[in-house]
Formats: structure tokens, C-alpha cells, sequence
């Protein structure tokens, strides 16, 4: 295997991995999760019906623009800096309350929507609860393993958190009345 990587300012940092196994590993975990996510959704809209599913479809739309400002390119920064850091700790020290800061914020920005929406049963109810999904994306580690070249995990994570969602989907919701859970 190969040795540790030193660049040019003498900065050694983990051993290269295949990327041909790392994209295969991700590629096959995300395949599995997104298959699993598409899945629940089909069965969500056959047990909530067209409105309800509307609903929790608006609500999911609107949430991947709040993302969007939740993340406000961190990931992407974040990824990098792992990738070239050996000092993990320190560099989670200071991404996690920032990350934590932009998920404020975009709640925040969520929250001052809520009464300009239409009032549609329970969309602000669903969009808060969702909304809560900001902080758990401000708290995932993805990017470190990512910038680790640690795939197999991310990919772990990825097939975990959507068997978690399908299992819920699947025992929890029976009818439209159940679109909360």
C-alpha cells in the first residue's frame, strides 16, 4: 500500500485510497439509498392521496432551498480542509458552530415564512418538523469522512439514515391524518 502523502510544504496527510473503489462504494451506497428514499415516497403518495401528498411535497421542496442557505457552501469548504488537515478536532472545533449558525438562520428565515404560506392542513406543522432536518444536517460529520476518503462509511450512513426513514414511512404512516409523523 502506499505510503503517507507529503505535498509541497512537507504537510503529510493519510494514504491515498483507490478511487475507483471509494466512487464505487459511494455510487452503490447512494444508489441503495435513493432507491429506498424512492420507494417511501411511492408509497407515501399511494397512502396520503394527491392533497396531502401535495402537501408534503411543497414542504419538501421548500426545505431544499432552506438547505441550500443552511449550508451556505460549508460542506464543500468544510471537505476540502478535511481532506488536507491532520488535526480533525480542531477543525470540527470550529466548522460545528457555524454550521449550527446557518441552520439558525435558515429556520429563522423558515419561521418568518410560516404565516405568509397558505393555509393548507397542517403544511406549517410539516414544514417545521422539517425544518428541524437543518440541524441535523449542520450536525453530520459527512464531510470529514468524505474528505478522508472514507466512503464505505458515508455510504454506510447514507443506506442507514434512509432504512431509518423507510422503516418509519412504512410502520408509522396509514393514512393522510398520519402525514406529521
Amino acid at each position: 500500500p502506499p505510503g503517507p502523502v507529503v505535498d509541497s510544504s512537507g504537510h503529510r496527510g493519510a494514504p491515498l485510497a483507490n478511487p475507483f473503489r471509494n466512487i464505487l462504494k459511494l455510487a452503490a451506497g447512494d444508489f441503495l439509498a435513493k432507491t429506498l428514499y424512492f420507494l417511501s415516497f411511492v408509497y407515501l403518495a399511494r397512502v396520503l392521496g394527491v392533497h396531502t401528498f401535495g402537501v408534503l411535497e411543497f414542504a419538501h421542496s421548500l426545505l431544499a432551498y432552506l438547505l441550500l442557505i443552511a449550508d451556505a457552501g460549508l460542506d464543500i469548504w468544510s471537505t476540502r480542509e478535511a481532506a488536507q488537515t491532520t488535526d480533525i478536532r480542531r477543525l470540527v472545533g470550529r466548522m460545528m458552530p457555524l454550521r449550527f449558525l446557518t441552520a439558525a438562520f435558515a429556520f429563522a428565515v423558515l419561521l418568518g415564512m410560516l404565516p405568509l404560506l397558505p393555509p393548507f392542513p397542517y403544511l406549517r406543522t410539516v414544514l417545521v418538523l422539517f425544518g428541524l432536518n437543518l440541524f441535523a444536517q449542520a450536525a453530520s460529520l459527512k464531510w470529514v469522512l468524505m474528505g478522508q476518503e472514507k466512503m464505505a462509511r458515508v455510504a454506510g450512513g447514507l443506506v442507514l439514515a434512509q432504512l431509518v426513514f423507510a422503516g418509519s414511512v412504512f410502520a408509522l404512516v396509514h393514512n393522510p391524518a398520519h402525514i406529521v409523523w
